[in-house]
């Protein structure tokens, strides 16, 4: 599972962007060159396809993966990566509240739209569905 979750980021982002873990199912990408216009939407919209991404990632059972991720700005949000970690890890902190599978930008209003996962439903990560009744 962490594999895939590691591929399906790097995927998603780009060759310039240091994708890492830190540790058990949590993942930290550092993203260059983020503007605040134009590239902080673009940034959102990776969020929103790895979202669906990892919804479709074929473990052989039947489960359902999903991310939450917390997001902070270099410099609006701090400097150093203690910081801009420390305001991501809230940011995703305040999703995590609200419920998993979405995104939030640290100091912005969490989007919580609700993302397509395959029957099944939300699925808290790593969680067994148990068997499917589609009738």
């Amino acid at each position: 599972m962490i594999k895939a979750v590691a591929a399906t980021l790097r995927a998603t982002f780009r060759a310039t962007d240091i994708v890492g873990r830190t540790g058990g199912d949590e993942f930290v990408v550092l993203a260059k060159d983020i503007s605040l216009s134009d590239g902080l939407e673009t940034l959102k919209a990776k969020c929103r396809r790895l979202s669906v991404e990892l919804a479709h990632v074929s473990l052989g059972q039947d489960y359902v993966i999903s991310a939450s991720i917390g997001i902070s700005l270099f410099p609006r949000d701090g400097k150093t990566y203690a910081e801009l970690f420390a305001k991501a890890d809230a940011a995703l902190y305040q999703i995590k509240n609200t419920g998993r599978g979405h995104f939030a930008v640290y100091g912005e209003v969490p989007e919580t739209e609700t993302k397509a996962l395959p029957s099944g439903g939300k699925g808290m990560p790593l969680m067994p569905q148990g068997p499917r009744n589609d009738a």
